[in-house]
């Protein structure tokens, strides 16, 4: 590298080492995307590794979250892999969310009636709570994604709480 500033110039030489290891991107094929409080899901969407060099041996530790917090809520949707997935490098592959935990295989999870009906974008958080995104380990490396498409909650659900407060004036 040559750095020059009016007459005078430098030359260093600079060394690094890129990312190695899988590389996991949210890929799209959100289902559902429409889900009505108090039901049961299981959600699915396509993931792809996008290394060329790196498998990824996901564990049941993995799982797909929303909550209502955008809404000023509090309540959190979280799905856990069905079962351990190997996506390998620089393929696609299809992922199923719907163990209540970790040590659950399958079953569904409910969505909270109180979750507040609204549309939710499951941007990452990576440092839960409120869970968001998609959290994708091997038990010893973990990502953190978004999914960039919407997830829109309706039926019986939960309602803002708003506090109004009523006072008179007396003279």
């Amino acid at each position: 590298m040559t750095a020059v500033y009016g007459s005078a110039e430098d030359t260093d030489t600079v060394s690094f080492t890129g990312w190695t290891g899988a590389n996991i991107q949210y890929w799209g094929n959100l289902d559902p995307i429409t889900v009505v409080c108090g039901a049961n899901y299981s959600f699915k969407l396509r993931v792809k590794n996008i290394s060329a060099t790196a498998d990824m041996n996901l564990t049941k530790s993995s799982y797909f979250a929303f909550n209502d917090s955008a809404s000023g809520g509090t309540a959190e949707f979280r799905a856990y892999l069905d079962s351990p997935v190997t996506v390998l490098r620089n393929t696609e592959q299809d992922l199923e969310f719907g163990s209540a935990t970790s040590s659950v295989t399958g079953g569904l999870v409910t969505l909270s009636s109180s979750f507040i009906a609204g549309t939710y974008t499951p941007i990452v958080n990576p440092a839960p709570p409120p869970s968001s995104g998609l959290f994708l380990t091997d038990g010893t490396v973990s990502q953190w994604r978004s999914v960039t498409d919407s997830i829109t909650v309706g039926g019986a659900c939960g309602v803002i709480r708003v506090r109004v407060i009523d006072w008179h004036e007396m003279r």
